[in-house]
């Protein structure tokens, strides 16, 4: 029998540094990793090489929208210097995915955009011990 399940942004939540963020644009969180888990080579004759990859670093992109209360703490965190713990944490009924690190830092400050629309801004975090796992 067919299993429906379903899916809510609300049931996201994203913790930089011990505080919840808010006020996000449309897209509210991406991950992605910025290696490969290996690469391979084939030899002349057919012989494969995998050599494994440690780089455990991923970016992520936070997107808030021009007003929201936390461009200020994000703000405050790439003006720091530091290294934060970052985690988001979606739930999807039985299903909890948990995405983040603890050694993290903002890359660099949003591109800002003002004019007769508010345009959301971009934070770009490098999760230098990137976890993904669901529970």
């Amino acid at each position: 029998m067919a299993q429906y399940t379903s899916y809510n942004a609300k049931d996201t939540t994203v913790i930089a540094d011990g505080v919840f963020a808010t006020g996000f644009a449309e897209d509210k969180i991406e991950f992605e990793p910025n290696e490969d888990g290996f690469e391979y080579e084939f030899g002349a004759d057919g012989d494969v090489i995998v050599s494994e990859s440690n780089d455990t670093s991923a970016t992520v992109t936070i997107t808030l929208q021009a007003t929201s209360p936390s461009n200020k703490h994000f703000m405050n965190l790439l003006r720091q210097k530091r290294f934060f713990p970052l985690w988001a944490v979606s739930k999807r009924g039985e299903l909890t995915e948990k995405a983040g690190g603890n050694k993290c830092r903002i890359l660099k400050a949003p591109t800002g955009t003002l004019g007769t629309t508010a345009e959301p801004r971009e934070y770009e975090i490098v999760v230098f011990d990137f976890e993904n796992k669901y529970e």
